[in-house]
């Protein structure tokens, strides 16, 4: 029975394993096709095998989106698209710096126009003040709010407010990019435990990758951290200590 288990066991991680290869080609021969026809939005369906305990969308949906730095879509529509009176859009901090944010927003807009929905940006102050600009400076004709929050969990917080006659959009963002968050890795999860019968788009939208770079006391207008100045401190008197006449070391060096 013990080895009848191992077999089995092996047999799983053997056939895991092959899946994660198969979409790992599958991922891989898409991102060669955005490069090559130069595609600038990518769009995929919800996978609906997510259960509580898959903290990811799949490998194929993973692999694109760390692959690649165009728009990408993950849609589910459960409910018909032209019942839809509302449309609430959850920002992160910071959404509007990324460079695709101009895109996105007006993928929003011809959503609105032609579903004939209203508008709810729920999100940061800054990012909201940047959307309102936006779109007073274009012709959409219907109904726009505005609502502050710097919830932790604001797809949970949500899920209180939107119903099924609702589109709910998530303006998400990769790993080491400005906009990211902590709650996007638990995204797949709380979105299949609290909107399973709910409408809702995931947007990555255009993004670069921040590099991060080191803290240095030469660079103007920063403060050196405690640890640093710690550290600065102590090679300073080691240094001090070295180059006292007294100090045995000089003695047997001079």
């Amino acid at each position: 029975m013990f080895e009848s288990a191992i077999s089995h066991a092996a047999a799983a991680e053997t056939k895991l394993s092959l899946v994660s290869r198969v979409d790992l080609n599958v991922a891989n021969g898409i991102s060669r096709a955005v490069k090559e026809l130069m595609i600038n939005k990518i769009v995929l369906g919800w996978n609906g095998k997510i259960t509580t305990t898959n903290f990811f969308f799949g490998s194929i949906i993973e692999n694109l989106i760390g692959s690649t730095e165009q728009m990408v879509m993950v849609v589910k529509f459960i409910n018909p698209l032209n019942t839809t009176n509302r449309i609430v859009v959850d920002l992160a901090e910071n959404a509007e710096c990324e460079a695709g944010f101009d895109a996105w927003l007006s993928t929003i807009k011809i959503i609105a126009s032609r579903t004939s929905s209203s508008l709810l940006f729920i999100g940061y102050e800054k990012s909201l003040s940047e959307i309102r600009n936006a779109l007073e400076s274009s012709d959409l004709n219907i109904k726009v709010d505005y609502r502050v929050s710097q919830s932790a969990h604001p797809i949970i917080d949500q899920s209180k407010i939107v119903n099924i006659q609702d589109l709910y959009v998530v303006i998400a963002a990769r790993r080491r990019t400005l906009s990211y968050e902590h709650y996007f890795e638990h995204m797949p999860r709380d979105l299949a435990r609290h909107f399973a019968d709910k409408n809702f788009i995931i947007i990555y939208p255009e993004q670069r990758a921040v590099e991060l770079q080191s803290l240095s006391s030469s660079l103007d207008g920063l403060e050196i951290s405690a640890i640093q100045e710690k550290t600065e401190r102590f090679t300073s008197l080691t240094n001090l200590r070295r180059n006292s006449p007294d100090s045995r070391h000089n003695s047997l060096t001079e």
